[in-house]
């Protein structure tokens, strides 16, 4: 079994500032813990509350972050890898239309088949992001 280290991971939260009490500690070890590796922190749990914690502060603030944007190109890849695709057929898999670009409703309707639920506020910030300055759409040159 693979995990992170207790003392590792509270030693990095201590060198940043944030000062658990033994008690926190505990209850974070109960939640966190890998099963049957008693010194460990279980890697997908804590991804998994990471990500749903980033999904809340995206909510809230309203911001495009890095590190979100890394996410959802993971998930994306963990797709393309568990169906044995490339990117080029992945792109046309989301233009539906054959339109040779990729509208907010494609996108929309594609990460949701990604396993990833965004709001409609999230992928029109992703669209932007990817897509062509100002033309709400993806060009297949700009996704490839």
């Amino acid at each position: 079994m693979c995990g992170l280290s207790k003392r590792l991971f509270f030693g990095q939260l201590a060198t940043y500032g944030v000062a658990l009490s033994e008690q926190e500690k505990a209850l974070f070890s109960q939640v966190f813990g890998l099963e049957g590796a008693p010194g460990k922190l279980d890697y997908l749990k804590l991804d998994q509350a990471f990500e749903g914690e980033q999904q809340h502060l995206y909510a809230l603030e309203e911001y495009y972050t890095v590190e979100w944007e890394r996410r959802v190109f993971k998930r994306i890849g963990e797709y393309l890898k568990r169906h044995n695709q490339t990117i080029e057929a992945c792109f046309d898999l989301i233009d539906d239309d054959g339109s040779l670009t990729i509208s907010f409703s494609e996108l929309k309707q594609a990460l949701a088949r990604f396993d990833l639920r965004l709001s409609d506020q999230q992928v029109q910030v992703f669209l932007g992001r990817l897509g062509e300055a100002g033309k709400g759409y993806i060009s297949r040159e700009a996704f490839i």
